[in-house]
C-alpha cells in the first residue's frame, strides 16, 4: 500500500493529487490525506490528526504559493517530516524556497528534479506520473514513470475554441476599435480545464461592448516549464511601441504580482511595478479561498485568508479592489474547482468596462462629480475632509482640470468664491431657504416615477431595510414636491456636489445601528450615473459616509448598500496619507483609487503670552533655588501663583490657592516639566491645500517635523544637534527641570536645540537645499558637524526634498486615474512618527500584512506602554487595576504595527511568538508570573467595526490568548481574568446555564459593532442633543457595541455579557500614535472612548479612570488621563494664537474646524465630566468676543458662529458650564448679531 499526503499552503493544492490518484486507485493500492494550511491553523485538533497521518505515510507533496509562513504551524509540520520516514516534496512558487526545503525530500537529485518539473509543468499527466513515481519508488511497483509533459506556461485562452500562442494571439488584439479588457489567470486553470470563471468574465466583458483577452500565465520566470512570468508578459507583448495594447486589466490571481514576479526572501518591496510600465488600471477580482455559498451566507464577506491573499497583497501592486467572481468548491474526487459567480462576474466586467472607457472619451467630453462632504448636514461644516482645506483644494482642482482639457464653464476664485456658490445652491440642509428658493437652486431634480424604477432594481433586502427606516419612494428627506432634491452645482462637465445626507443624524436613525441610507442617497447616485451619465466620481477627502453603509465587511455582494448605491462608476478619493484604516475602507467597499494627501504642517507649540510668562517666572524660581537664594523665594513664589491662577492651572500643578511655600517648592519643578511639555508639544499649522507644494516657513516647518525623530537608520536631527553639545535629547525632554554642569536649565538647553534646528533648517532652505552647500553650512554652524548630523543633512536634501517636491501629484495622480491611467501604489502611515520615507504623497496607498502584527518594534512599544499604565494606576490608586476597557482601532493597528494589540498581550501576560520567515506572528506563549512581577489583567476590548472587517486573524488571536490565559492553575490574586471567569461559569450554572455554554460566555471579551455596521452611536445622539443623562449615552453605547466577537463567535448581539464587562470596570484606555490628531479633531475619540465612560458610569454607577497614552515621540512615551489630556490640548493648541492664526489663511475652512472644537468639546463634557469652566470661558473669549477672530468667522463663516453659540448654550442648558450672567449677555448681544449676518446671506 502507498500512502500519500498532500497539503496547499497559501492555496486549495492539498488535493492537487486526487484526481490521478482516483484514476490510478483501480489498480494500484494507494490512500491519500489531504490538508489545507488555513482549515489546520484552525482546528489545531484536526491539525494533531494530520500530523499523526503524515507520519505514517511514505510521500507527502507541499505546495505552496507565497511562502510557508501562511501556515502557521508549518514549523511543526517540518519537524514531524524530519523525525518520520516520510519524503516530502516542497514546491513553491517562488525557487529559493523549494531549495531551501530540498533537504525534506530524501532521495537524490535527479529524482528531486524529475518532481520538480512534473509539478512545475502541471496537468493531469503529469501528477499522473508524480503518483507513478511514488508507486515505483515506495510500493515497489514496475511501472514507467514518463517524462514530462510540457504544456504552454503562457498564452492566449479562447472560450469555446482552446489555447492560442501569445505572438499570434496579441497580434489580433485592438482590430475592433472597442476598449480591450485583458483577463490575467493561472496557468493551472488552463491545464485542469478549470476555466468557467474565466468564460463568464469574457461573456460579460464582450456583452458590455469590449473586446475581451484571457491571458494564462504563471506569475514568476521559471525556466524549467518556459515561463517568462507576468513581467515578460507584460513587457514583451502588451506594451507596442511604447503605448499599452489593452485598456485595463482584470487579475484573478491572489498575492502580489510584483513580488511574485521577483522571488526572494519574503521580506523584500518590490522595486520594480511593470504595472507602472503598462499604465492602466487593474482590477482586483477576488477568488474565494472558500465556497461561495458560504460567502453569500456570510456577513463578514471575506475570510482572513482572502483578505489576505486577494485583498492585502494585491493593493501593494497597485489594484483597484472590487468583489469575489468565483470560489472554490469540492469535487466528488475531492478536488477543487472553481465556480463563478455570475452577478459578481457582470459586477467586475461593467467596472473593467468603465474603467477603460475612460481611455476612450476625451476630456472636453468627458463627465465627472466632484464630491465634498457636509456631514453632519450642517451649512458650518461644507467641505468636510480631516486635515484638508477641501474648498481651496477642490477650487485648485477645478483649475487643474481646465488646463487638462475638461470643460468648465466657470472657474472659482479660491474656496471662498466656491463655497459661496456652493451654499447658494442645494446642500444637505435645507432650513436655511424657503421653497421657492431651493426650487429656483436646484440644477435638476429626480422624479418619484424614475426613482420607483431605480428602487426596484436593487435587491428585495436591501428595498426592505430601505423602507423600513424610510418609508416607501421616495421619503421626506431631501425631498420638495415629491421630487428628490440633488445638492450641488453644475460646472460645464462637471459636476461639483455635496456627498448627500446619510440621515444617521435624524430622529429616525440615531438609535438604529443598522438604518440603511434614505432614499433621496441611492436617487442621488442614480442621477449622477443614469441621468448626467457620470465618467467617475471623486470624493475628495477623509472621509464620506458609503463607504461605511451597511454590508459586508469586504468583498461585498449585490445587497450591499455601498454596491447597490455606487455600483460600477470610477471612483477616485484623495484621502490623508496618515489613516490607513478608514482609507482602506473607501478602498475595499467603495473600490477606490485613492491619491493620498500630505497631513497639515505641524509646528512646535511654544511659548505665548502667559505660558512664556509662567515659564519665565518658573525658571527664577528654579535658580534661585539652585544658588540657595531665600530671601527671593517668596516674592518670586507669589508671581508664580498669581500666574498660575490667572491660567487655571493650579490643578493641573497639584497646587491650590491656600497652597504654602513649601508645597510650592515641592511642586515646581513638576510645573516647570508640564509647561516645557506643553511648548514641544506638535500642534497643526492650518490645513493642508491638496497639490500644494510647501513654501517659506511652512517648507521650515514640514521638514522640521518629518526630521524631529529619527527615520529608520537616519538620525534625528535634534538628537544630532544636542549630541554635538554634549547633551543627551531624551534627558533633556524628560528632565526639563534639572540642571547641566554649566547651570543651564535641561529645559533651556532643549529650546536652544530646537532654535538651532529650525535655524539649520531655514539656512539650508536659503540654500534652495543644495547638498553640497548644506553639508558645508551644517559643519560651519556646528563646529565642523558629526556623521549623524551629515546623515540627516544628505537625507533631507535628497530624499525628504524631493518627495516633497512632489505633492503636486496629489492633484495630478487624481487626473491620471481619471484618464484611465494607472495610479502607482504607494505605503500609507504616520510621516512625522519616523516614517518619513513613505513620502511622497499622490500614490494609491496599502497597508501591512495582518499576519506580521503586531511588529517586534510595536511589541516593545506597547509593552512599554501597557506597563507605563499598570504603575500611574497603582501610583494613584494603591492597587493593581483588575479590570481594564481598551479601545482599539483599526487605523492605529495599521499605522504603529501594533502597538496597542502588544498592550493588550502584555496586560494579560502574554507575548507573540514569530515565524522565522515573514515575520509573521504564528502563535503567542505565556509570560511566566515570575518574569511579568505583577498580576494578569481581565482586558476588554471594544474594536471598531474596520477593526473586525480588517483583522479577524486578530480578533481570533486575541481571543485564543484570552482562552489560554483564563485555563491557567493560577490563583485569584495572580489572574484576575481566571478568577472572573470562574465565578462567572459559577454563577451561570447555578443559574441553569450548560457548563461549556456558561464558560464560553463568561470568557468573550471582544466586543464591537454588528456586522456590517460602524461606530458607536454616541457622536450621532450628541450632535441631534438626544440624550437627558449619561444613562441615555450609555445604553446607546451598549446598543451600537454589544456584539460578541472570537473564535466560533460571528457579532451575536449579547447585551447581557457587556454589561456585566462594563459593570465591573476600573479603567478605560484609548491610546494615540500622533500628535497631527488629538481628542479634539475628531468626534471618533469622544465616540468610542468618550462612549465608554459614560457606558461604565451609566452602568456602574461610578466613573472609570480614563487614560490615554501617547506614543508620538516613540523615545519618550506620555500618559494622561483624559481629563489632563484635554487640558493638555486647550494649553499647547486651543489657547495658542499659532493654532488659529494657522486656521485664518484658510477662511471658510478655518472657522469649519472651529466649529467642530465646540462640538467635541461639549462631546468630552457630556460623556466624560473632564471639561472644566475655563475651557468652555476660553472658548467664549478667544472665539467668539474677540472682536478680530469675531469678525473674521462673520466675514467667511457665519453659520459656523451660529453652531458655536448653540453648543455653549446647550452646556449652559445641560448644567455643563457654569457662565457668569454677564457672559450670558454678550452671548446673546453676538448671536443676534450674526441673526442678522445669516438673514443677509439668504436674502441674496
Amino acid at each position: 500500500m502507498l500512502r500519500i499526503a498532500g497539503i496547499g499552503i497559501g492555496s486549495k493544492d492539498g488535493h492537487i493529487l486526487a484526481p490521478a490518484v482516483a484514476a490510478l486507485s483501480e489498480e494500484y493500492d494507494i490512500d491519500l490525506i489531504c490538508g489545507d494550511a488555513v482549515a489546520l491553523d484552525g482546528d489545531l485538533e484536526r491539525l494533531g490528526e494530520f500530523l499523526d497521518e503524515v507520519r505514517t505515510c511514505d510521500f507527502m507533496l507541499i505546495c505552496v504559493h507565497g511562502d510557508v509562513s501562511y501556515f502557521r504551524h508549518f514549523r511543526e509540520l517540518e519537524e514531524t517530516l524530519e523525525h518520520s520516514d516520510c519524503s516530502a516534496l516542497l514546491v513553491c512558487s517562488e525557487p529559493e524556497t523549494t531549495a531551501e526545503y530540498r533537504r525534506l525530500f530524501r532521495q537524490g537529485d535527479d529524482d528531486f528534479l524529475t518532481l520538480r518539473k512534473l509539478e512545475e509543468a502541471g496537468g493531469d499527466d503529469n501528477q499522473k506520473a508524480v503518483v507513478l513515481w511514488a508507486l515505483k519508488t515506495f510500493a515497489g511497483a514496475d511501472v514507467e514513470v514518463p517524462e514530462p509533459v510540457m504544456p504552454p506556461a503562457q498564452g492566449i485562452y479562447v472560450p469555446g475554441e482552446g489555447y492560442v500562442p501569445l505572438e499570434e494571439g496579441i497580434g489580433k488584439v485592438g482590430r475592433k476599435g472597442l476598449p480591450v479588457i485583458a483577463v490575467f489567470f493561472h496557468q493551472k486553470y488552463f491545464l485542469v480545464h478549470n476555466t468557467a470563471m474565466v468564460d463568464e468574465l469574457c461573456h460579460d466583458i464582450e456583452e458590455r461592448g469590449a473586446e475581451a483577452v484571457a491571458i494564462f500565465m504563471i506569475s514568476s520566470v521559471r525556466d524549467l516549464v518556459g515561463s517568462i512570468g507576468i513581467r515578460g508578459i507584460v513587457d514583451g507583448y502588451l506594451i507596442r511601441d511604447g503605448r499599452p495594447v489593452v485598456d485595463c486589466v482584470v487579475n484573478t490571481m491572489g498575492f502580489a504580482q510584483t513580488l511574485l514576479a521577483d522571488p526572494g526572501n519574503g521580506t523584500q518591496v518590490c522595486g520594480d511595478n511593470f504595472f507602472e510600465r503598462l499604465d492602466v488600471p487593474v482590477i482586483q477580482a477576488v477568488t474565494l479561498y472558500g465556497d461561495p455559498k458560504k460567502w453569500e451566507e456570510s456577513p463578514f464577506g471575506l475570510t482572513s485568508a482572502d483578505i489576505a491573499m486577494s485583498v492585502v497583497n494585491p493593493e501593494y501592486d497597485g489594484q483597484i479592489d472590487t468583489v469575489p467572481v468565483c470560489g472554490a468548491v469540492v469535487c466528488p474526487d475531492g478536488a477543487y474547482r472553481t465556480m463563478p459567480i455570475p452577478e459578481r462576474c457582470r459586477m467586475v466586467a461593467d467596472t473593467a468596462f468603465r474603467w477603460a472607457s475612460l481611455r476612450h472619451v476625451p476630456e472636453d467630453k468627458k463627465k465627472v462629480a466632484v464630491l465634498i462632504y457636509m456631514y453632519p448636514p450642517r451649512q458650518d461644516l461644507a467641505g468636510g475632509g480631516y486635515g484638508l482645506d477641501t474648498l481651496q483644494s477642490v477650487s485648485d482642482m477645478l483649475h487643474r482640470m481646465k488646463e487638462h482639457g475638461y470643460s468648465l464653464e466657470w472657474l472659482p476664485k479660491d474656496g471662498k468664491e466656491l463655497v459661496t456658490r456652493l451654499l447658494d445652491g442645494v446642500t444637505n440642509d435645507d432650513g436655511w431657504k424657503s421653497d421657492v428658493q431651493i426650487r429656483e437652486a436646484a440644477v435638476d431634480t429626480v422624479p418619484v416615477e424614475r426613482y420607483e424604477e431605480w428602487f426596484r432594481e436593487i435587491a428585495e433586502s436591501a428595498q426592505r431595510r430601505m423602507v423600513e427606516g424610510w418609508g416607501d419612494p421616495p421619503g421626506d428627506i431631501h425631498v420638495l414636491d415629491g421630487r428628490q432634491l440633488l445638492p450641488g452645482i453644475m460646472d460645464g462637465n462637471v459636476f461639483i456636489g455635496f456627498q448627500p445626507d446619510r440621515g444617521k443624524t435624524t430622529s429616525q436613525a440615531y438609535h438604529d445601528a443598522w438604518t440603511a441610507p434614505p432614499h433621496q442617497y441611492l436617487g442621488f447616485y442614480r442621477w449622477l450615473r443614469d441621468v448626467w451619465k457620470a465618467d467617475a466620481v471623486v470624493h475628495v477627502g477623509t472621509h464620506g459616509t458609503l463607504e461605511w453603509l451597511p454590508g459586508k465587511s469586504a468583498g461585498l455582494s449585490g445587497e450591499c448598500d455601498p454596491d447597490i448605491i455606487l455600483g460600477n462608476i470610477p471612483n477616485v478619493n484623495p484621502y490623508i496619507i496618515d489613516n490607513p484604516g478608514e482609507g482602506m475602507q473607501a478602498k475595499r467597499r467603495s473600490y477606490a483609487v485613492i491619491t493620498t494627501h500630505m497631513i497639515p504642517a505641524m509646528v512646535r507649540s511654544g511659548g505665548y503670552d502667559a505660558i512664556n510668562e509662567l515659564e519665565n517666572a518658573v525658571q527664577v524660581f528654579l535658580k534661585a533655588k539652585e544658588y540657595d537664594q531665600r530671601d527671593k523665594i517668596p516674592s518670586i513664589a507669589e508671581k508664580v501663583m498669581d500666574i498660575c491662577t490667572r491660567l487655571n492651572i493650579l490643578d493641573e500643578a497639584g497646587l491650590s490657592k491656600d497652597s504654602s511655600l513649601e508645597e510650592i517648592e515641592e511642586r515646581v519643578d513638576a510645573l516647570y516639566d508640564y509647561v516645557l511639555e506643553i511648548k514641544d508639544a506638535m500642534i497643526k499649522d492650518g490645513l493642508h491645500i491638496l497639490g500644494e507644494v510647501p513654501e517659506g516657513k511652512r517648507m521650515a516647518e514640514t521638514v522640521y517635523t518629518l526630521v524631529r525623530y529619527a527615520n529608520g537608520d537616519v538620525p534625528s536631527l535634534r538628537e544630532s544637534i544636542a549630541d554635538i553639545h554634549g547633551w543627551d535629547m531624551e534627558d533633556l525632554l524628560k528632565d526639563p527641570s534639572g540642571v547641566l554642569p554649566d547651570g543651564l536649565l535641561k529645559g533651556e538647553a532643549s529650546d536652544t536645540v530646537d532654535g538651532e534646528s529650525f535655524r539649520l533648517i531655514e539656512a539650508m532652505q536659503a540654500e534652495d537645499f543644495s547638498p553640497g552647500e548644506c553639508l558645508a553650512l551644517s559643519k560651519g554652524m556646528f563646529c565642523g558637524g558629526s556623521p549623524d548630523l551629515e546623515k540627516v543633512v544628505s537625507f533631507v536634501c535628497g530624499d525628504l526634498i524631493g518627495a516633497l517636491r512632489r505633492m503636486g501629484d496629489e492633484i495630478g495622480n487624481v487626473l491620471l486615474a481619471l484618464d484611465g491611467r494607472f495610479v502607482p501604489p504607494g505605503p500609507s502611515g504616520c510621516p512625522n512618527r519616523g516614517r518619513a520615507q513613505i513620502l511622497p504623497t499622490g500614490r494609491n496607498f496599502y497597508s501591512i500584512d495582518p499576519d506580521g502584527i503586531p511588529w517586534h518594534s510595536s511589541w516593545e512599544i506597547g509593552s512599554k506602554m501597557a506597563e507605563q499604565m499598570v504603575e500611574r494606576y497603582v501610583k494613584d490608586n494603591g492597587t493593581y487595576p483588575r479590570t481594564v476597557g481598551i479601545v482599539l482601532w483599526a487605523t492605529d493597528t495599521m499605522k504603529t504595527g501594533g502597538d496597542d494589540v502588544s498592550y493588550i498581550f502584555r496586560l494579560m501576560g502574554l507575548r507573540p511568538v514569530w515565524a522565522d520567515y515573514g515575520g509573521r506572528v504564528k502563535d503567542l506563549e505565556v509570560i511566566p508570573l515570575s518574569e511579568l512581577k505583577r498580576p494578569r489583567i481581565d482586558v476588554t476590548l471594544r474594536i471598531s467595526g474596520l477593526f473586525r472587517d480588517t483583522f479577524p486573524n486578530l480578533v481570533e488571536m486575541i481571543d485564543r490568548g484570552v482562552q489560554t490565559i483564563s485555563s491557567l492553575d493560577e490563583d485569584d490574586e495572580s489572574n484576575y481574568l481566571a478568577a472572573d471567569l470562574r465565578r462567572d461559569v459559577v454563577e451561570a450554572i447555578a443559574s441553569g446555564v450548560p457548563a461549556d455554554e456558561a464558560r464560553r460566555a463568561a470568557s468573550v471579551r471582544i466586543f464591537g459593532d454588528a456586522p456590517g455596521q460602524y461606530g458607536c452611536g454616541i457622536s450621532d445622539v450628541i450632535e441631534t442633543g438626544a440624550w437627558e443623562t449619561v444613562g441615555d449615552l450609555a445604553e446607546v453605547y451598549v446598543k451600537h457595541g454589544c456584539y460578541v466577537y472570537g473564535k466560533g463567535l460571528q457579532g451575536e448581539a449579547r447585551p447581557d455579557l457587556f454589561r456585566k464587562r462594563l459593570g465591573e470596570m476600573d479603567v478605560t484606555v484609548k491610546n494615540h500614535n500622533s500628535r497631527a490628531v488629538d481628542m479634539l479633531d475628531m468626534d471618533d475619540d469622544m465616540d468610542s472612548l468618550g462612549g465608554f465612560n459614560a457606558a461604565v458610569e451609566g452602568i456602574r454607577g461610578k466613573k472609570p479612570v480614563s487614560y490615554m497614552g501617547d506614543s508620538s515621540d516613540m523615545q519618550n512615551l506620555r500618559l494622561r488621563t483624559a481629563g489632563e489630556e484635554i487640558r493638555f490640548v486647550y494649553r499647547s493648541k486651543v489657547d495658542n494664537p499659532k493654532w488659529l492664526d494657522g486656521l485664518k489663511k484658510h477662511g471658510f475652512a478655518g472657522a469649519k474646524e472651529l466649529s467642530k472644537l465646540f462640538d467635541f468639546t461639549l462631546g468630552w463634557s457630556g460623556t466624560s465630566d473632564i471639561v472644566d469652566d475655563w475651557m468652555y470661558d476660553d472658548l467664549a473669549e478667544r472665539f467668539i468676543l474677540d472682536e478680530e477672530t469675531r469678525e473674521w468667522i462673520k466675514d467667511e463663516n457665519p453659520y459656523a458662529m451660529v453652531d458655536m453659540l448653540r453648543r455653549l448654550d446647550e452646556a449652559m442648558e445641560r448644567g455643563l458650564w457654569d457662565a457668569t450672567d454677564e457672559m450670558k449677555e454678550k452671548l446673546k448681544d453676538v448671536y443676534l448679531e450674526f441673526e442678522e449676518r445669516i438673514e443677509e446671506i439668504t436674502d441674496r
